[in-house]
């Protein structure tokens, strides 16, 4: 049972600011300072600590025919014993686009606050993937990475995610 003002779902930025300190606080910031090592070596070592390790899931709308064009990724959840982040990532192609019109159209500046809100959103989520001190672990993600690469070619922050454990590659080997 989690308690709700643990669960925090982006979709807006006032969300989105309360998620990044959140992520920032909460798993970042411990596990960096803390004596020793975290992520993949403290899974081997045995020394993992309730906040070494986050779960990542990613979910899409399924296609119904081969004919129908395959829908984007639409959510990552980020969970850990502390709480739940959920990134509504098509919140996060919606605020990219109008960006992305407003300086293709002769806005202002470089997008405003939708470049802005991008920019803090794939700023967080790739200092997350990409924390060596916090071992990511998922089920047959390698998946879920490839279909977050192919619906958002334009956000870097899942091009690496390391230290990762999978689930069903591990459980393959158990058997």
């Amino acid at each position: 049972h989690m308690p709700c003002d643990t669960i925090i779902f982006v979709d807006c930025r006032a969300a989105l600011s309360h998620a990044a300190a959140r992520i920032r606080a909460g798993l970042l910031l411990p596990a960096q300072t803390r004596n020793g090592s975290g992520g993949m070596a403290a899974w081997e070592e045995g020394t993992v600590s309730s906040v070494d390790v986050v779960g990542l899931d990613v979910e899409w709308k399924p296609t119904s025919s081969r004919m129908q064009q395959e829908n984007p990724a639409s959510i990552l959840q980020v969970a850990w014993r502390a709480g739940l982040i959920i990134f509504d990532l098509l919140w996060m192609r919606r605020v990219f686009l109008t960006a992305a019109g407003q300086r293709g159209s002769g806005g202002e500046g470089g997008g405003g606050e939708g470049a802005e809100d991008t920019l803090q959103m794939t700023d967080v989520i790739q200092e997350l993937l990409t924390s060596e001190s916090v071992l990511k672990l998922g089920f047959d993600f390698k998946n879920d990475v490839a279909k977050l690469r192919a619906s958002y070619p334009e956000c870097k922050c899942f091009d690496r995610v390391y230290p990762m454990l999978d689930i069903a590659s591990w459980s393959r080997g158990i058997n």
